[in-house]
């Protein structure tokens, strides 16, 4: 009986262990996503200062945002890639840029 309840707790254990690696993972993923989306709106505001105004130095946030928008994707891609669903989502956000 004893033996029984301590291989129950271990197995409940181990499941608890997993999905909270699991929600680990998916938070990585959310956060890494709303970083990517960031560098689309800083880069969108630098082209829109630069457009209104003509000054360059409103390009800072546009160049900071494409230097490192491909790092910030293939970091994103990799954490997706056993997501089928989610890495055809980012593909086609990717096809945009």
């Amino acid at each position: 009986m004893t033996l029984a309840g301590g291989v129950a707790l271990y197995l409940a254990l181990q499941s608890s262990l997993s999905a909270s690696s699991q929600m680990l993972q998916q938070q990585a993923i959310i956060a890494s996503a709303n970083s990517l989306k960031l560098r689309f709106v800083d880069a969108e505001t630098g082209q829109r200062g630069y457009a209104l105004t003509g000054r360059e130095e409103f390009l800072l946030p546009y160049e900071q945002a494409s230097a490192s928008f491909s790092l910030m994707f293939d970091r994103l891609v990799q954490m997706v890639e056993d997501q089928p669903e989610q890495l055809s989502r980012l593909n086609n956000a990717g096809k945009f840029v």
